[in-house]
Formats: structure tokens, sequence, C-alpha cells
């Protein structure tokens, strides 16, 4: 009788464990432990800023970036990096090598929105802080070519093409669309200097010209005073077409009387100067440097002539922002009250374009 009591018991004990192991008596496993917060980016303390080669403007513009920076931004410096061209800039973003630049709509549009060379790349991660001077970029035209609108230019000899010039090859492709028009069309030259279309147009040996002007072009002012010049609105309807496939020209106006003899407004396309910063950089930085710019606008712009066009509100007009606005420099321009709904439905706007690019695939 004892015996078969210690058969029962080992029996009860075996079956325990049995159930202990494979049953519903089984406990539930720990739970995994919860992944650790992603480490925040570090903070650069060292600033480097794009520029084009020096001495151009867009190179002394970096350098009074970099001073005032360096001056009111605690705990930071910076330093002016030059490159042979911002088509550089956007895998330099890519890489950490820049965290900001001046730039211009026409390089910088493209790269953000992954257009033209940069075309199945995705989108660069490079944020606004403002825009600068305008660069016109509408025809100019022999007052004694009859040229009253671009789609005059049929028949016509237009010099608008200068070897290695991405940008007016652009130009050119942008006019000829928005008219309708072919290169069979329009007897289409190049040149290699200002000189040589100011004698071209001085002669009468062209029709028209080509070449980014702003307010106070010396070449211009002299076509102007010899009345060698007319300066050829672009029609709404050919602007429509021009700035939807070409989203880095926006609409542009130069005021009449900005030159002899010229006595209504061009109103065209053209692009800006931009300043440019990284995605990557924290809000709260970007607003520093923000604050710092335009706080102290006065000693930044009298660094250059040119910076005077980086002035606020018009620096951030809703209609010529290209590429999103950083999120820091939206909070300052928020507090002194130039961000309005336009400004808001433009941004989720430009958000919604490169988030559909996805992220951005460096060049080399």
């Amino acid at each position: 009788m004892r015996r078969t009591s210690y058969i029962v018991i080992g029996m009860v004990i075996v079956m325990s464990l049995l159930l202990g192991v494979f049953g519903c008596a089984q406990p539930a496993p720990a739970p995994a432990p919860a992944p650790s917060p992603a480490p925040a980016p570090a903070v650069p303390t060292d600033l480097a800023v794009g520029t084009k080669f020096m001495p151009s403007t867009t190179y002394v513009i970096g350098v009074a970036v970099v001073k005032v920076i360096t001056n009111h931004v605690e705990g930071v410096t910076a330093h002016a990096a030059s490159y042979a061209t911002d088509s550089y800039f956007s895998d330099a973003f890519a890489k950490g090598l820049l965290h900001l630049d001046i730039g211009t709509t026409h390089t910088t549009v493209q790269q953000v929105h992954g257009q033209g060379k940069w075309e199945g790349h995705g989108s660069a991660p490079m944020r606004l802080i403002s825009t600068g001077p305008i660069y016109f970029l509408g025809v100019l035209a022999n007052p004694k070519s009859g040229i009253t609108t671009p789609a005059d230019l049929k028949g016509k000899k237009w010099m608008v093409i200068r070897p290695g010039s991405a940008l007016l090859r652009d130009v050119a492709d942008a006019i000829l669309y928005g008219y309708g028009l072919t290169e069979q069309d329009v007897t289409v030259l190049e040149h290699s200097s200002s000189a040589e279309f100011v004698a071209a147009m001085k002669e009468g040996r062209v029709d028209a010209m080509g070449w980014p002007y702003t307010k106070a072009a010396p070449w211009v002012e002299e076509l102007a005073t010899a009345d060698k010049v007319s300066f050829v609105s672009d029609t709404p309807e050919a602007l429509k077409k021009i700035t939807e496939k070409y989203p880095m020209f926006p609409i542009v106006t130069l005021p009449a009387g900005t030159y002899k003899g010229q006595d209504k407004d061009q109103t065209t396309f053209g692009i800006l100067q931009t300043l440019d910063c990284s995605s990557e950089l924290p809000a709260d930085l970007v607003y520093s440097i923000t604050a710092a710019l335009y706080d102290n606008f006065e000693e930044w712009s009298g660094y250059h002539e040119d910076v005077k066009d980086f002035a606020l509100p018009a620096a951030i007009d809703a209609g010529k922002i290209g590429i999103p606005v950083h999120e820091g420099a939206i909070r300052y321009y928020q507090e002194k009250g130039y961000w309005t709904a336009a400004h808001e439905a433009r941004q989720k706007e430009l958000l919604e374009t490169v988030k559909a690019l996805g992220p951005y695939k460096p060049l080399t």
C-alpha cells in the first residue's frame, strides 16, 4: 500500500513538471525591454556656409553671414566654404559638409524638387531661411526689332546662350516653351561675354539678347543710355506655363523708371538669391541664426549693398518661396508677424511635394 502511494505521488510530480513545460501553466515570457530612444543629433558648433568661388558676390555675402553668426549666436562659430558652382551644394549638405549656403532658386529648387540632373535622386536635405536679390531673365530687345512680346522672336536673331551656362539654356527653353516656339522658329545665337552681346545690340546685329540683370546692371545702363534696349514683358498666359514647368523661375517685376527710357513695368520671370540651410539643423539653432541676422540687419547689410535685398518681409514673399522654409526660421517670422495663412498653405504644399520624392541620393 505504501509502495502504491509513492508511485501515485511520483506520477503527480511528473505530470506537474510536464504541465509546467508544455501546458497552459507555463508562465508568460517576460516582455522585451523597450528600445532606447535614438540619441539626438549633435548640434554643430562650427557652421560651414557654402558660397560660389571667391571673390564672387555670393562669397562676400556668405562671409557677412559668417561674421554675424560668429558675433551674435552664442557658442557657435562659422566659416565660408567656397565651391566652383552651387550645383555641388546638395551633395555637400547630404554628406554633412555644409550647414548653410548662399545659392539661387535656379539650382536650389531643382535640387530639392529633384529636377534637371537631380531627377530620380530624391529631395536634397535643404530648407530656406530667406531670399535676396532678384535677377531678371526677361527678353531685352532692340527697339527697332518690332518685338513687343517674346512671341515676336519668331524669325528673329536672339543672342541668349552662353556655352557652359545651364541657367541660360533653361532660360531659352522656358521662353520657347512658354510661347510655343522651337529653335527652328528662332535663330538662337551664343555669346561669350557681356561685351559681345552689348556690341551686337548697339550695332543692330541681333534683335534681342538674354543675360541675368539686376536693378543696377552697368551694361543695361549702357544700352539704355544709348537707346538700344527695350524691356519686353511676358504675357500672363506664357508666365503661367513657364512657372508651372520651371518652378525655379518665380514671376518678378522690374519697376518702371528703373532704367532710362523704361516707362512701363517689365513683368517677366527671374531667379532669387537664397539663404538656405540643412533640413537637419535643430530648430533652435536656425531660429537663433535667423534672429541674429535680422535683429542685426544693419550690421549684416553693411558688408555688401546686395544684402539689403534680404530685408523682411519681401525676403519671404509667399509667392516666391520655392522650397520649404526651415521650422526654426518660421518660428522667428511668426513672432514678428510675417508668417501668414498664405505662407502656411505654400509651406504645406511644398512639404508634401518633397516628401513624395523620398530621401536624397547624392550624385557622387
